[in-house]
Formats: C-alpha cells, structure tokens, sequence
C-alpha cells in the first residue's frame, strides 16, 4: 500500500509538473495538521509533505517556479470574484463559499484554488503597499478561465 501511495504522488506530481510553468503551494503545517485530532490520519494518509518534496525537485529538474503560498494568506476565506473577506468559512464543515457582498456561489476548494492563482498579482501576502484588484473591485465576476497549462495550485 506505501508503494502504491508513493507511485500516486509520483505521477501527480509529475503531471504538475510537466503542464505548468509556475506551481503555487500554500505553505501549510503540515507536521501539525497530521498531530492534529480532526484531520491527522487524513492529512497523514495523503502524504501532502511527501507531495510537496516531489514537486519541488521535479520542479527544479524541468525548470518550472514553484512559488510557496504563505499559510496566513486566506485562500479559502476570500470571495474570488470580489475579495470579501468571509469569517464564516474558517468553519472547514463549510463546503461552499456563498459571498455576503457580491452573490458569488462556488464550492471552496475551486475558490481558494482561484485566489492562490492570483496571489502573486495582488502581491503574495500584502507585501505591496498598493491597493490589490480584490481591492479596487477590478475583476468582474462570473466564470475564470483557468489554463492548466500556466498554473496550478496545490494545497501541501
């Protein structure tokens, strides 16, 4: 069964890494994810760590970016279309991410998929001191494109 898990992460990360030319990873405690009580044998069992290592050095041998997405940054709170900020999703029992302010319904994985793809534009963690699209209310809401061969992100 490792091998067989083992042989998984392989060929995911190598589809990973072979389509895109920019890999994005949110930089999660992944050590205290699997000692926690909710999500420890699931976050162990899925080896999101070992993941994380496989795509880093495949990355580095096809010359692709792999970009840490920081674990403060709210992927899965913020509304991808008009980046309202929705305390009600630290709640992970929360399957869908309905926004208050603009009406924007999506289910919360593609959500925080959406903004990572975005969060080197808005500049990473607010390390820029100007206003980010989500900000100005720049984007346009309906559905994005998502090109799989430009970019993924992966939550290790």
């Amino acid at each position: 069964m490792r091998e067989r898990r083992k042989d998984s992460l392989h060929q995911i990360s190598h589809r990973l890494t072979a389509k895109a030319g920019v890999v994005r990873i949110e930089d999660l405690c992944v050590k205290g994810m699997a000692q926690g009580r909710n999500l420890g044998l699931s976050v162990a069992d899925a080896g999101m760590g070992r993941l994380a290592t496989f795509i880093g050095y495949k990355a580095d041998w096809r010359g692709r970016i792999v970009e840490k997405v920081s674990r403060w940054f709210p992927s899965s709170q913020g509304c991808s279309c008009c980046g309202c900020i929705d305390a009600r999703m630290r709640d992970m029992g929360r399957r869908t991410f309905d926004c208050p302010e603009c009406g924007h319904r999506e289910g919360r994985d593609r959500n925080a998929a959406r903004n990572i793809q975005r969060y080197r534009q808005e500049g990473g963690n607010r390390a820029s001191d100007g206003p980010t699209d989500a900000e100005i209310g720049d984007q346009g809401c309906g559905l994005v494109p998502v090109d799989e061969a430009s970019t993924f992100a992966v939550a290790a």
